[in-house]
């Protein structure tokens, strides 16, 4: 199986957003593993996702580099993205959440939504290839939501066994709200 790449996007306090780690990941026996590491600064080509998390940098304005030009050129293409509650302010600040709707921590939607210029709700939300999760939920569940949907997306089969080995039943997965 041909691994799938995905950039995650995890900023830190006080660090610029081009530090972040690339991680490569691998499906194999219903789990992904990490098989390659990088930074920011050395980001290339496609991805099959990113995934941008929380946290009080990711409301920080967003700098214009190589990494940002690369992962908002990867929402416009309508490639699969994900954020987790308050990661949803990068890619407002990289201007491509106009018009979106988009899942954020509910304490921040209203700036969320002026930010990005869009819609915001609470909850696990797609917006055709953009998943993002956010709202009253503890982040460990925002988290683990985002997390299943990539599985189901990019290893649908391993999903199943994953459900079986977190002691998940499928119904009770968070609901999706699909707007088209």
């Amino acid at each position: 199986m041909t691994p799938a790449r995905i950039l995650v996007v995890a900023p830190e306090p006080g660090e610029p957003l081009d530090t972040v780690p690339v991680v490569r990941v691998l499906h194999k026996a219903g789990l992904f593993e990490v098989v390659e590491r990088g930074l920011g600064d050395a980001v290339t080509g496609v991805f099959d996702a990113v995934v941008v998390t929380g946290g009080a940098a990711a409301e920080q304005p967003v700098p214009r580099t190589p990494l940002t030009g690369l992962l908002a050129a990867h929402v416009r293409a309508d490639r699969r993205a994900y954020t987790v509650c308050s990661g949803a302010f990068v890619l407002a600040g990289l201007g491509v959440l106009r018009g979106r709707t988009v899942a954020g921590h509910s304490g921040k939607a209203e700036r969320l939504a002026a930010a990005g210029g869009c819609r915001v709700y609470d909850g696990l939300v797609r917006d055709r290839a953009l998943t993002s999760a956010g709202g009253r939920s503890v982040g460990h569940v925002k988290a683990l939501a985002v997390a299943l949907r990539i599985v189901a997306d990019l290893a649908p089969q391993a999903l199943a066994g994953l459900l079986d080995r977190l002691d998940v039943a499928a119904d009770r997965l968070p609901p999706l709200v699909v707007v088209a």
